[in-house]
């Protein structure tokens, strides 16, 4: 019963995921925003490992992608990494609430994968966001089912960038029942952006103007905290749905939160 189970959640998430990139597969690289895949990405350039001027936002998510170009087709890797990360977020749900039943599962599944928080990181092209949030389900899995190999993988998807990096450590710890050993080997998994970071420290200085830039924004009728309950709430307005400033999909919202808790 359970084998059956867990293949009914599979596929459907796989479904979903397909549903979901249907637009991938017009052929070409995805490209949308933060989202610049290139036939070719040197592994020497300095960029790619964090040591040019700018701060180490996409490392080491670059030289994953560098490394994995040079074996696969660019093309293929990211198409995979893609609905990778969907699948690995919607299984993550379900795995969450097994006990509950089926049916518990498969809206987990869906919850987990088919939301504003998903569909506005696509759109914005942060793939090593969406792959630590996918991540971040196993690693709570794995923490609770003292699954050391699951949590281990499921942490090191989580350092590709340093904000997901420090997502996965705090979760990590949290859930870890506040243990040591989350920390050092977040820490070790976080090397490659913590060591650029400090080799370029002058990049480091605080700056007011982009926490006011980047804020959470009022995407329907209950401002700010509607958006974030609901999941939404990016500061690029250009990447949020239509459907979103809808009355009704804030109020089915609130009645999803309330079925949740």
């Amino acid at each position: 019963m359970e084998t059956w189970r867990r293949s009914i959640v599979l596929q459907w998430s796989a479904a979903l995921a397909l549903l979901v990139g249907v637009p991938w597969f017009r052929g070409g690289y995805v490209l949308s925003y933060d989202m610049v895949w290139v036939p070719r990405l040197e592994l020497t350039r300095s960029d790619v490992w964090g040591l040019g001027t700018a701060l180490p936002r996409a490392v080491p998510s670059d030289a994953v992608v560098a490394l994995l170009g040079a074996a696969v087709d660019p093309q293929v890797v990211q198409r995979v990494v893609l609905l990778g990360a969907l699948v690995l977020a919607a299984t993550g749900g379900a795995r969450l609430v097994r006990e509950v039943g089926l049916p518990a599962q498969l809206a987990a599944a869906t919850f987990a994968l088919w939301n504003p928080f998903v569909a506005e990181r696509l759109v914005l092209g942060q793939w090593p966001l969406i792959v630590a949030y996918g991540a971040l389900f196993w690693l709570v899995v794995g923490l609770r089912e003292d699954r050391r190999a699951v949590s281990t993988l499921a942490l090191a998807a989580t350092a590709l960038s340093p904000a997901t990096g420090l997502m996965g450590v705090v979760v990590a710890v949290v859930v870890g029942r506040r243990t040591v050993g989350p920390v050092v080997l977040g820490a070790i998994l976080n090397a490659p952006w913590i060591a650029a970071a400090l080799l370029n420290r002058d990049a480091l200085a605080p700056d007011a103007g982009a926490v006011r830039s980047f804020a959470v924004q009022p995407e329907g009728p209950f401002g700010r905290v509607g958006s974030v309950l609901g999941l939404g709430g990016i500061w690029n307005r250009d990447v949020v749905p239509d459907s979103r400033g809808l009355v009704l999909v804030a109020v089915i919202g609130i009645v999803l939160w309330a079925v949740m808790i």
